[in-house]
């Protein structure tokens, strides 16, 4: 018996991690999360905003960060919405153009939130992070005038409110990225100088690197990888994509240890014979 355990064919086992992988995310487990105390501090941070006041959200990442990021974006953003809060979105990365309409477009349409209004995408903008430093004297001026769609920002009531990125129009920043420019030119050009409070979401191999600014306060908490986003979305009462990703996740780790343990006793089991 052991012997053909310890034989069984690779695509075998392929076949149910694809299996343990694929089943939570058909069907959600619902297996056990608890929440961080970075999670809960970002979380509390947007849903202290009042109805009105207005979010920035940075997207400033790509594709291959996308499974970590898109759910944390879609995530605040709709906790956002929902709570009567305005958001300003912006990229600084090029691909972030692309990712950011992507969940601005179909959480909008979910909540019933008006862009130009409710929410405003100015897309990206050449010469970052200079461009991003620029929007703290004259946004509209460092943004050409227009939003993603090349809408004159003047023909978008929100943005009457969003002349400069400082404290008299944005009340939190929230940057999710995954590299440079990014967080930490939030930090230097708008969060430190204009006193704005800053939470951010990056993917889970750059939280040790910002972790010491969430500890001396300057990061308002922060989201880290899926499972960030996925103790946001149970936070929030919203569970999307992330806590299935966990599901997944969990059960495909399970799966292997499982796996892992009954090779080794089918080893010392077979050398004992």
């Amino acid at each position: 018996m052991w012997d053909r355990l310890m034989s069984i064919d690779k695509r075998v086992i392929y076949l149910l991690v694809a299996i343990a992988i694929a089943v939570p995310l058909i069907k959600p487990l619902g297996l056990p999360l608890s929440t961080s105390t970075e999670s809960e501090t970002a979380f509390n941070a947007v849903d202290a905003l009042k109805p009105g006041d207005i979010l920035w959200i940075g997207a400033d990442y790509g594709p291959s960060s996308a499974p970590e990021l898109d759910p944390m974006a879609v995530a605040i953003f709709r906790h956002a919405l929902k709570k009567g809060v305005k958001v300003v979105v912006y990229a600084m990365w090029q691909d972030g153009v692309q990712m950011s309409k992507n969940w601005t477009e179909l959480v909008s349409k979910e909540v019933g939130a008006k862009e130009g209004t409710d929410w405003v995408n100015l897309g990206w903008k050449p010469n970052n992070p200079v461009t991003l430093r620029q929007m703290t004297d004259d946004l509209w001026t460092a943004a050409a005038g227009v939003d993603v769609n090349g809408t004159p920002l003047s023909n978008l009531p929100l943005m009457e409110r969003v002349k400069k990125l400082d404290a008299s129009s944005v009340t939190l920043i929230f940057d999710l990225s995954t590299g440079s420019p990014g967080t930490a030119d939030y930090l230097q050009y708008v969060s430190e100088p204009k006193k704005i409070p800053m939470s951010v979401g990056v993917t889970a191999v750059s939280a040790p690197g910002a972790m010491p600014y969430v500890k001396s306060g300057q990061y308002t908490g922060i989201l880290s990888g899926m499972r960030g986003a996925a103790e946001y979305e149970l936070l929030s009462k919203a569970p999307g994509s992330a806590i299935k990703g966990m599901d997944a996740q969990s059960l495909g780790h399970a799966l292997i240890i499982l796996l892992i343990i009954l090779g080794n006793i089918g080893y010392v089991l077979r050398k004992r014979a």
